[in-house]
């Protein structure tokens, strides 16, 4: 296994700030990578691209955020991000795993958007979503 240092960007948003229409940045603790100003970043699961633009904590900017550090990125591009989406490096990209939910009920889950409906049956994500 890799260390954290040398993996690719992971960056769960944890909360998105707009104070007011002229800024947003994004709230998280980085979980891998080393983050820098210029970098690309790609938002999962949307895929939309952008640079980060700069990093910003209590104490003001900073050139570079690593592992376990808690920041706010703000990114060049105005982006559609919120809490739960991860942002990460398009040339490290995470992998997705097959998945196979279950549930057992004398009833149906209903469906919402894209998810599926599952009735006393197995499923793969990948045939689900």
């Amino acid at each position: 296994m890799r260390p954290l240092s040398v993996l690719g960007v992971r960056f769960p948003v944890q909360y998105v700030l707009r104070p007011d229409a002229n800024f947003r940045g994004f709230a998280g603790q980085v979980a891998g990578g080393v983050i820098r100003p210029g970098d690309a970043v790609m938002a999962v699961p949307s895929g939309q691209k952008s640079r980060v633009d700069s990093i910003i904590t209590y104490d003001g900017l900073l050139g570079e955020a690593s592992s376990s550090m808690s920041v706010t990125l703000t990114l060049e591009d105005e982006i559609d991000l919120s809490r739960g989406d991860m942002l990460v490096s398009p040339a490290d990209p995470p992998h997705v795993l097959p998945t196979v939910f279950l549930r057992r009920s004398s009833g149906c889950m209903r469906s919402t958007r894209n998810r599926a409906l599952l009735c006393d049956q197995a499923l793969r994500a990948t045939d689900a979503w």
